[in-house]
């Protein structure tokens, strides 16, 4: 049986406007744990260079140690809920 590799798709066709895709699939229990906003900083070159090294010696995803970071930034840290609504308040000119 011969493959019809010039029109595969990662999307499965299921009507007229539907389109599943199917690139990625992933357990519920996962998902439930997915991450659902992004952060974009800048920082010199040759600290991400040194960074992403110092990542790669660990064997970790350079995401993953700044959500460590992350974590236990706030929890050294815990943000009081006052200071976040005067915070916002502040910056909407109220």
């Amino acid at each position: 049986m011969a493959s019809n590799k010039k029109n595969w798709s990662p999307f499965i066709d299921c009507g007229e406007s539907i389109q599943v895709d199917c690139t990625h699939v992933y357990p519920s229990a996962t998902l439930s744990r997915m991450k659902d906003a992004g952060l974009r900083i800048r920082v010199q070159r040759e600290l991400r260079k040194s960074f992403l090294e110092a990542c790669q010696a660990q064997d970790k995803p350079a995401a993953q140690v700044l959500r460590e970071f992350m974590r236990e930034y706030v929890r050294l840290h815990p943000p009081q809920q006052g200071e976040i609504e005067n915070k916002k308040e502040g910056q909407n000119g109220n």
